[in-house]
């Protein structure tokens, strides 16, 4: 189990937003996890990448307690690609995805050759090799998280957490994000877990389904095993019909109505 995770809570206030959160995430899946707004999703992400601490409960990466990791540490085991990124500096595209090689080298040592060639990779795999001389601020919304992406594929973990990575792009965009995302678990055996509101995107990509309400888990498993009409109904509050597409071997929702 790459990811142990153990009856965690989390509260803003008096606001529970992760409420006794038990899961399990292993090697080599694409984790898709949806659920309505609010519900808890991006502070699992932050507990899960160690920018919150649980109230209670506790998180396992490969055995060891998340908290033993320093912060360069885990930066070796996990790249997030968060909710918004923020740059007030004019660190140009491509200094940004090098960022990534830090954690990576000795203290006070400068990327090499190699990390370089790990940069100048990703950001062909985004499509964002046109924009490395481009200063950040000076990109758009979708052009910013393109960027931000690349930067996590060139960290080069074994874990990936996405946190709503689509939301700034078109869909062919958005396509291209996902492919090389699904294509780490494939090739190189990683675990992706990205929250998404486009589920029929989400389930074009991903082999599980992790679906949250009110801070709890509602279902998880296989999507084959979890994609229920009930079940969407008792997430979203809609009523959904789910069909096979033959052209992505995939299953597709249609919503027909809402409570």
């Amino acid at each position: 189990m790459v990811f142990e995770i153990n009856d965690i809570s989390y509260s803003y206030g008096q606001r529970k937003a992760v409420d006794r959160l038990s899961l399990g995430l292993e090697q080599g899946r694409f984790y898709a996890v949806i659920g309505p707004n609010g519900c808890g999703k991006t502070t699992l992400m932050d507990l899960m990448c160690g920018h919150r601490k649980p109230e209670s409960g506790s998180l396992r990466l490969n055995g060891n307690s998340l908290d033993s990791y320093s912060a360069r540490a885990l930066a070796r085991h996990v790249a997030l690609v968060p909710q918004e990124y923020r740059v007030n500096f004019p660190y140009t595209a491509k200094e940004v995805v090098a960022m990534a090689r830090y954690p990576h080298l000795a203290r006070f040592s400068a990327p090499g050759a190699g990390d370089m060639d790990l940069v100048e990779s990703a950001m062909r795999k985004c499509g964002t090799e046109m924009l490395a001389n481009r200063f950040m601020t000076e990109l758009s919304g979708g052009e910013k998280q393109r960027v931000v992406f690349a930067r996590a594929l060139a960290q080069k973990t074994p874990v990936l957490l996405l946190d709503e990575p689509c939301a700034n792009l078109d869909i062919r965009h958005a396509m291209i994000l996902m492919e090389a995302a699904a294509g780490r678990t494939k090739k190189q055996g990683n675990t992706v877990t990205a929250v998404m509101h486009d589920i029929n995107l989400a389930l074009r990509y991903a082999d599980q389904l992790i679906l949250m309400a009110r801070g709890k888990i509602a279902a998880a498993g296989r999507v084959r095993d979890v994609l229920e009409p009930g079940v969407l109904k008792r997430v979203f509050g809609v009523e959904a019909r789910i069909r096979h597409e033959p052209a992505i071997n995939a299953p597709q929702v249609t919503f027909v109505g809402h409570e």
